[in-house]
This record gives C-alpha cells, sequence and structure tokens, in this order.
C-alpha cells in the first residue's frame, strides 16, 4: 500500500499565492501535484493500492475528485490539526489492507527519479537545498526526502504509538 500523506494544509507562504489547500494540491505545470506523484507511484511501484490524506474540512473540487476516482485512489479524510505522526496512525488504522508494507510519499514531495531498493524497509535522505525548517537526520546534516517504507504496517504502527506519534 502506498500513502500519499496531505492531510495538512500549505504553508502560510503559499496561501497567498494559492489558497487553502493541501500540499498535493498544489498546481505544477498544468497539473495538480498529487497528479504528478500518481505517476510516479504508478510507474515505480506497480498497482499497489494508494490512498491520500486529505484534511477532513477541505472539500475537493470535481475535477479533482474526477482525477482521483479515475487513478483509483482512496482518499481518507484526517483532522488538518493532528500532528503528521498522528495523521499517519490514523490512517492506518483505517485502511483495512491484508499488504503489510507501508510505502509513504509526503503529499509536499516529487521524485522524479527512483532507484529501488532490494529492502521493504528505507528512508530516502538527501543534503538540504535552501534555507527551510528541514527534518535532519540523527546526523544533523542529511535531511530527510519524503518517500519512507516499512515492511510491517502493525511494528510501524506500535512505533508510531510509543513515540506520542512523532
Amino acid at each position: 500500500m502506498i500513502l500519499l500523506t496531505s492531510g495538512g494544509y500549505v504553508s502560510s507562504d503559499l496561501v497567498s499565492e494559492y489558497g487553502i489547500i493541501p500540499s498535493s494540491f498544489v498546481p505544477l505545470k498544468n497539473l495538480r501535484l498529487f497528479e504528478h506523484q500518481i505517476n510516479f507511484i504508478k510507474k515505480n511501484f506497480g498497482n499497489r493500492q494508494i490512498f491520500m490524506s486529505i484534511p477532513n474540512d477541505y472539500d475537493i473540487g470535481e475535477s479533482d475528485r474526477k482525477i482521483l476516482k479515475n487513478n483509483d485512489i482512496n482518499v481518507i479524510k484526517t483532522d488538518p490539526n493532528s500532528s503528521y505522526g498522528k495523521s499517519i496512525y490514523d490512517c492506518l488504522n483505517i485502511i483495512s489492507l491484508k499488504e503489510e508494507v507501508v510505502t509513504i510519499l509526503n503529499g509536499d514531495t516529487l521524485f522524479l527519479k527512483y532507484n529501488n531498493t532490494k529492502s521493504d524497509d528505507y528512508a530516502f535522505i538527501g543534503l538540504p537545498d535552501g534555507n527551510y525548517n528541514w527534518d535532519y537526520c540523527k546526523d544533523n546534516k542529511h535531511i530527510y526526502l519524503g518517500l519512507f517504507s516499512f515492511s510491517s504496517k502493525e511494528t510501524f504502527k506500535k512505533i508510531l504509538k510509543h513515540n506520542d506519534y512523532s
């Protein structure tokens, strides 16, 4: 299963340009960011089922709803005030698939290339570019790039809960 996390809204600096929209709904090259993300997922992860979290108070427009439906995207509405970890935890509780592997793509993240790994447990990291409130790895040099995978949904949920969803 793939979870595209877009349960929060864009930051205030983007609201003036795009309005109050979920991060994956930002326009990019005449498409929504989520359209590029869906294409990336389908190209690199085959026919795994795709879920997308969005804020529970966001009304999806008709054209976006059609795109999501035509691509078999399962929308999960989450509390926009929840933490990132709590939102993921809530989504995993809603998803009743037997598939254990959970791959997460952040809603504000676009990958153009992907090097397939042989493991189901990974996090893509890299060096920061520009001034942004990055989430640094333990080495305080690299940052998380927004693509993660976990081989066990239940173990991942236990870890999230044990660490107060952070």
